[in-house]
């Protein structure tokens, strides 16, 4: 009984305590290197993967331009300030994208 009420009471309310208290809040030197590493990310994709896949002759019809509207680019991430967690912003959504590529 007074196991099972405790383990509620602190599991419910832990999450809301800890974002009041922000014990730990978000270094800029780890915001800054995960910046760096996540554009690095992105070179490297787009070189090894997109651009390669674009000179692919069985890949020749496909419109690159509307694919790229959909997946994510990790050069522009935002940093949530309470967090410090990244968000990718600027991404159109699977169906809108689909549905722009059928009009083509």
């Amino acid at each position: 009984g007074i196991v099972l009420l405790t383990l509620v009471i602190n599991g419910s309310t832990v999450d809301a305590v800890y974002r009041r208290l922000n014990p730990y809040p978000p270094s800029q030197h780890r915001i800054q290197h995960l910046s760096k590493q996540l554009r690095k990310l992105e070179r490297i994709c787009q070189v090894k993967g997109l651009r390669k896949m674009q000179q692919h002759w069985f890949f020749k019809d496909i419109d690159f331009h509307g694919i790229y509207q959909c997946v994510p680019n990790y050069a522009n991430v935002t940093f949530d300030e309470f967090t410090g967690m990244p968000s990718l912003t600027g991404i159109r959504p699977v169906e809108a994208t689909l549905k722009a590529l059928e009009k083509v």
